[in-house]
This record gives structure tokens, sequence and C-alpha cells, in this order.
């Protein structure tokens, strides 16, 4: 352990942005999302904490150009989107999303997964459903069942065929 800050009330996900130095963590009990600047990991730095909808649980960064936070909030049924800062205000809401019920843990595909951009995938927890987001305009384009009570979730290079 090199260093401590605290984040939030029950912190239980985190998502890590290399390029900036920063962790993202999910507060489920404070309906936030805390900032923390690890450029010096012995001394981490709490920047903010940002509202975010009803009890978040999930949390997922899209890398690239266009740099995008996707947050779960399960008591709304929606996953937040936000506009990924440099600096203050560091996190700028744009849109929800409705997904399934209790959307717990995301996930986004891997850079060059598919030709057409990337993909969120929400393990939505009681109606035993996966969405699936197109982060190119942050919108449903599939709903896909699946075992009873999905709750965490795994994304990365999805093979296509030549």
């Amino acid at each position: 352990i090199l260093g401590y800050v605290g984040v939030g009330n029950k912190p239980v996900a985190l998502a890590v942005h290399p390029e900036l130095n920063v962790v993202y963590v999910v507060n489920r009990n404070g309906n936030s999302v805390a900032v923390v600047d690890v450029s010096n990991p012995v001394a981490p730095i709490l920047l903010a904490e940002i509202p975010v909808g009803e009890e978040p649980e999930g949390i997922a960064i899209l890398p690239g150009e266009i740099k995008k936070l996707y947050v779960t909030s399960s008591a709304t049924d929606a996953v937040w989107v936000f506009q990924v800062e440099s600096g203050v205000p560091y996190l700028t809401p744009l849109k929800t999303v409705a997904v399934g019920k209790e959307p717990s843990g995301i996930a986004i595909t891997k850079p060059g997964s598919f030709i057409d951009g990337e993909y969120a995938y929400v393990a939505n927890r009681e109606d035993n459903t996966l969405s699936v987001i197109d982060t190119t305009n942050d919108t449903v384009v599939a709903i896909i069942p699946v075992g009873k009570g999905p709750k965490g979730i795994a994304a990365g290079i999805i093979p296509t065929a030549p």
C-alpha cells in the first residue's frame, strides 16, 4: 500500500484514466463518483465528488479521442454518460441512457473490436439481460437475454472474420 485517500460513502468500483493519472471511484451510498489524482501514488488527492444517479454500481471509461465515462445507476435503471475533462469540472454530464432493471456491471470493448466503434455492455441484474450501448451516439442497440442475476461483466477485443 502506497497511500490512502477518502473517496466517499461505500466505494464499490473504479475506472482508471492512464493518460490523466486519474482514478474514478463509484460511491454507492453517496450517489457519486470521486475523481482522484494519482500522479503521486504516495499522496493521492481527491479532486472532486460528482453526483450521479441513485445507487451507482458500475463504471467504465471509453478511451481514445472522445473520452467518456459511463456509470450504472441501479435504482434508476439507467447509465449516466459523462464527458471526461482534464480539469475542473472533471466530468460533464452528457445524458442518461435507459437500460434494463438494476444495472450493475459495465464494460467497454477495446478499440479495434468493431469497425464502427466501441460498445458498452451493461449487466441488468433484475431482468436477466445485457444492454448493448453504441458509444458513438449513446443509444441502446441490443438487449441480450442472459442467465439469472448478471452482475459483473468484462469485455476485450472481439475477433472478427477476415
